[in-house]
C-alpha cells in the first residue's frame, strides 16, 4: 500500500505542477506526467478491499487503530462534504442543530456527496501516509 500511495501522490504533484507552470513546455510535460500517474489516485481504493485481512493480521490494540483510522477518515469526508457541499457550517452543530442533521442525512443519502466522501478520504489518507514518516507520527 505505501507504494500506491507514492503514486497517486505523484499524480497530486503532477498536477499541482500543472495547474502553478506558466511555461508552455513545463505544462505539456507535467499534463502528460499527471496523466500517467493520475489513475493511480482512484486506484487507491481498490486497497480498501484488503480491510479485512489487514484487521485479522494485527493485535487488538492495532485493529482498534486501524478501524479508527479509518472511521476518523470518514467522518472528515462528511464534515467537510457538510461545509462544502451542503453549506453546514462549523459553529451549526451548536447554534443550528438541526441544521446539522439534516445535512449529515442529505449527505449519507446522495450516492453523488458520498463518492465525494470516499475520495476525499482516499486523498487524505494518501496524504497522511505519504507524510508521516517525514514528520515522524506513528
Amino acid at each position: 500500500m505505501p507504494l500506491n500511495v507514492a503514486l497517486a501522490l505523484l499524480g497530486v504533484i503532477f498536477g499541482f505542477l500543472l495547474l502553478k507552470s506558466k511555461t508552455p513546455p513545463l505544462r505539456i510535460i507535467f499534463f502528460i506526467l499527471w496523466f500517467l500517474f493520475v489513475p493511480n489516485t482512484i486506484y487507491l481504493l481498490t486497497d480498501l478491499q484488503y480491510f479485512p485481512e489487514q484487521v485479522v493480521k494485527l493485535e487488538f490494540q492495532y485493529q482498534i487503530l486501524l478501524v479508527g483510522q479509518y472511521l476518523l477518515i470518514f467522518l472528515l469526508g462528511i464534515t467537510t462534504s457538510l461545509g462544502k457541499i451542503q453549506r453546514v457550517s462549523s459553529w451549526e452543530v451548536f447554534t443550528n442543530p438541526k441544521e446539522t442533521i439534516t445535512g449529515i442525512l442529505a449527505t449519507l443519502n446522495s450516492s453523488e456527496v458520498m463518492l465525494f466522501v470516499i475520495l476525499f478520504g482516499v486523498a487524505t489518507s494518501a496524504l497522511y501516509f505519504s507524510f508521516r514518516k517525514l514528520f515522524k507520527f506513528v
